[in-house]
This record gives structure tokens, sequence and C-alpha cells, in this order.
């Protein structure tokens, strides 16, 4: 089920100047062609790029270097070859680098995220992202940047920090707006709608879905296609069938008019469940068979046939001809060999030899002093990248935390409401046992009384909240007993309504006492772990909340 747009970074990369050879000339049309031809015939691009970039590498034409292994990288990519596409990718950036091209390095950086988030490297893919979106920054290519901040809102979207992710697309939305890119303003209200969507707010998530196709105009249909799907799915799912079936009707004919073969299958999936809803077994039947048989379609797309056979190839040719350059070095490192004792016999004088052994030592040390630095820069690199996902993690902690916190609250707020309802019921019962004192005994009172404080009791519904009260908070009661061994259970039940801060009142419906009784036990109980006043028991007990 796709839920976001992935745009590549459409950045416009300027091809390395004229040297005055011929070669390199001819080399810089070839990259151009292959480029072209990766879009009408990606298999025969492919068997193009590996003699292109040995005639790169022959030429030291690092600039075509980096561009082939990126079309490369493509190509792979959109096969499904992932680890075959994060290579390319790798060694476009390496030569990126070597020119210190950082438009090229934002092309490949964005594309490195793409594949990160391809397999789930949510946390790699927004690294890598950043890294693009810093360099589009610099230069001010707002289209770019309004991109990158929409596939970024839509990582956090996949890991539910909601709120991040929101923030993220409403800044792009506005920057939208002002520098009128509508394919990145109808991304954002599209991806705003997914995040409604997922966090359970289903028309707020059509609001949104319906606004991105109001700018319809300069979308691709194969991105209104993912729009009208999204938009059908959720008005189903809430019950408006027909609302529903014209919004699929316009996704299939938008996918199938785009070739968008990855979109047709959640398309013909909403499709069997509709026609599921409506009661027609047979058209649901014959969509499940389509959503099948499109699943299956993509899957040999990417792991069977001519292109499966010519990756071996591919292997095979590469481990080819590393041992052939292995076998030219070892030959010229012989003849090399042969001329050092040639030389070492002819040229006798002492002053040569000494002043090459300094040569050779400075040279060296220039060399050890060059991969210290960049080692250095290496491992900087990598503390950098480290604190930032630990960062990441330590917030989507966080997250997590305060959502629990919340649904531990609402818990204890319904225990409160339910116990203030069977007290106000039982008052009423004892109102009507005093006025009829002859016939209460024929009446069922006394059974609703039992029924009454049987639900209304602390222990009713103790286990479940002791439950729920231990995901949110592991190891209090532990952390606690172990350092005030002599509380007793009913005690421990009171330190853990103090520690989400309930007041006397709502403790006192929970435990099914008087709060006059709720006051004496926690005066009682700040005297057993040695406090001055009983105000201080919650900053108290807050501490054992932290885990062991």
């Amino acid at each position: 089920m796709l839920k976001l747009f992935f745009v590549f970074v459409s950045a416009t990369l300027l091809f390395v100047s004229s040297f005055g050879q011929s070669d390199t000339i001819l080399l810089s049309a070839k990259v151009k062609e292959l480029k072209a031809l990766s879009y009408s015939n990606p298999l025969e691009a492919l068997q193009h790029a590996e003699p292109l970039l040995a005639e790169c590498s022959q030429a030291g034409y690092s600039k075509g270097l980096a561009e082939v292994y990126n079309t490369q990288g493509i190509i792979l990519y959109t096969r499904g070859l992932n680890d075959l596409a994060l290579q390319s990718f790798i060694n476009a950036l390496e030569n990126f680098r070597l020119l210190n091209d950082t438009i090229g390095m934002s092309l490949v950086y964005n594309n490195l995220g793409v594949v990160s988030y391809s397999v789930k490297k949510y946390y790699y893919s927004i690294f890598f992202f950043q890294q693009s979106l810093a360099i589009q920054s610099r230069i001010n290519n707002i289209r770019n940047v309004i991109d990158l901040n929409n596939n970024i809102g839509s990582i956090y979207e996949k890991l539910k920090m909601y709120n991040k992710a929101l923030s993220i697309h409403r800044n792009a939305n506005a920057m939208s707006i002002k520098y009128g890119h509508l394919v990145g303003l109808s991304t954002g209200l599209n991806n705003i709608g997914v995040i409604y969507e997922n966090s359970g707010h289903p028309d707020s998530a059509i609001w949104y879905y319906r606004k991105a196709l109001e700018v319809s105009d300069s979308v691709p249909i194969s991105q209104l296609a993912l729009t009208y799907s999204n938009l059908g799915r959720t008005l189903m799912n809430n019950s408006r069938i027909d609302e529903a079936r014209i919004c699929l009707d316009s996704a299939l004919l938008m996918a199938t008019n785009s070739e968008a073969t990855s979109y047709l299958s959640e398309i013909y999936n909403l499709f069997s469940q509709y026609y599921d809803k409506k009661g027609d077994i047979n058209k649901a039947y014959k969509y499940l068979l389509k959503y099948k048989d499109v699943n299956k379609l993509i899957e040999d797309q990417t792991t069977e046939g001519d292109f499966a056979d010519f990756i071996l190839s591919m292997q095979q040719n590469k481990w080819s001809k590393e041992k052939k350059l292995l076998d030219n070095q070892v030959s010229l490192q012989q003849k090399v060999q042969w001329l050092l004792v040639i030389v070492i016999v002819v040229v006798i004088a002492g002053f040569f030899l000494v002043y090459l052994n300094i040569r050779n030592r400075n040279r060296l040390l220039d060399q050890r002093h060059k991969l210290s630095e960049s080692e250095s820069l290496r491992l900087a690199d990598e503390l950098k990248n480290k604190e930032i996902i630990a960062q990441l993690e330590k917030e989507k902690l966080t997250s997590e935390l305060q959502m629990k916190e919340r649904q531990l609250t609402s818990m204890t707020m319904h225990i409160v409401t339910k116990n203030e309802t069977l007290q106000e019921i039982e008052k009423h019962v004892e109102q009507i046992a005093s006025g009829n004192p002859e016939k209460s005994a024929e009446m069922p009172l006394n059974k609703i009384k039992s029924i009454i404080r049987m639900n209304a009791g602390d222990e009713a519904v103790w286990n479940n909240y002791f439950y729920h009260f231990e995901q949110v908070y592991p190891g209090f009661f532990r952390q606690l007993t172990n350092l005030h061994p002599e509380l007793t259970q009913g005690e421990q039940k009171l330190c853990a309504y103090i520690t989400i801060n309930l007041n006397n009142k709502e403790i006192a419906h929970v435990m099914g006492i008087s709060e006059a009784s709720i006051k004496i036990k926690k005066n009682r109980l700040s005297k057993k772990l040695q406090l001055d006043i009983a105000s201080d028991l919650t900053s108290y007990l807050r501490k054992f909340t932290d885990g062991e």
C-alpha cells in the first residue's frame, strides 16, 4: 500500500568542461545517450553501462564515471535490486566527491535516501535526505527543497511521529504556495491526509485528500492516481461506499493511463473490498485475482527473465576484469623489479641512492599524514551520524512514552467515572429500599447492591490497571518495594494512584472509601516513607518512574 511520493531530485548536472581532448567529448556524448536510453530501454542501457564505465576509467573521466554509476543505480533500484543499486550509488558519490561536485552529491544522497526507505532503514533514509536538503538549501533550489521536506515528513509518518511530520509538511506547503510549486503542494496535502488517516482522524484525512486533488492541473496523473486511491480507501473504511466507488474508478483510469503498475496492485485490492461490501462475491473474486496477477508481474520483473541473466553476466564480467587487472599488476610489478635491479647496478653513486631513499621516505610520510587526516574526517562524520540517529531514536521513545501515559490516564479516569456512577446507583437503590421497607425483602435490591459493590471495588479493577501501569512505568513496584519493603499491598496501590496525579476524591472513588480515609492513608504513607508532609508524596514517587 503506497502512501507517499518519492520524487527524485531534478538537479541539472553540468557536464565537464572541454579539455581539448576528443575522447573526453566523445565520452560525454555517450553518457548523455546512456541517460536517455535508461528511460526507453533500461535493460539495454544497463548492458551499455559496464563498457562505458571501463572507457571512462581508462580515460580518467571522473565526471562520466559518477554519472554512469548513478544512472546504473537508478535502473537497478527500479527493478528491485536494492543491494546492487546501493553499491552503484556509493561509487557515484565517491566520484562526485573527488570532483567536489556538490550538486551531483545532492542527487546521489537523495537516491540513497530512496533506497534506504525501500529496505525500511528509515533513520538512515532521513539522514541521506537531510544531507541532500542541506546542499539544495545552500544553492536555493526551492522546488527540490520542498520535495525533500515532503520525503522527510513522510518517513516521520512511517515512524508514527505524527506531530513532527505534520510540522514539516505544513512548512513545505507554505513554501509551495509562496513559490507556486503545485506538484509539491499536492504531495504535501496528500501526505498530511495519510497522517490523519493513520492517526484515526478520517474526516480530516478526506478533507486533505480532496484539497490535494484540487491542484490537479500541473500534477502527474500517476500521482493523482495515488491520491484518489487513498481517498477511496478512507471513504470506504468510513462506510461511504458510493463516494468511494467514484474515487476508485478515477484512480484505476489514471493508473492505467500512466502505466503505474505498482499502484494498480492497491487499487485492485480496494475494488475487491468494495464489491465484498456490496455483496457481489463474483466481482470481488475477479479483482482479487487481478491483484494477485499484478503482484506476480512485479515480482517477475525483478527476479526473472533476461534481466536476471544479464545481472549474473555483469557480475561475471566484473570478476573477469578484476582478475585480468590483477594479473597485469603482477606482471608490471615484476618488470619494475627487474628495472630497479638494472638501475642499481648501473647507478653506483651513493649520493643518488641516499637521495632516492630520502625522497621515498618523505613521500611515505606525506601519504601517512594525508591518510591520518582522511581517517580523522571519516571518524568525525561517523560520530555526527551516530548522534543524529541516537537523537531520532530518543524522540521516538519519548513520543511512545507520552502516548502510553495518556492511555493510562484515560483508563484511570474511566474507572473513576464508572465507580462514581455505580455509587450513585447504589445511593438510589438505598432510597428505594428505605422507601418500601415492607416490600424490600421481596425485591432483588440486595442482589443489585452486591453486584454494584463487586464491580466498584478496588480489587475488581486493580489487576488490569496493574498491567497497564507496568507497561508505562516498568520496574516501578520492584524499585519501590526494594527500597520500602514494609509497604502493604494497599499502600502500593495508593502509591500508584498518587503517581499519576489523581486527587483525593478520584482515589476515593477508585478504592471505594471516603476522602477523609484517603487523607489519613496519605499521612501514614508519608511517615512510612520518612517524608515531612503528604504533599511531597507525588514528587518523591515520580522518581521511581524512570525505570531501573
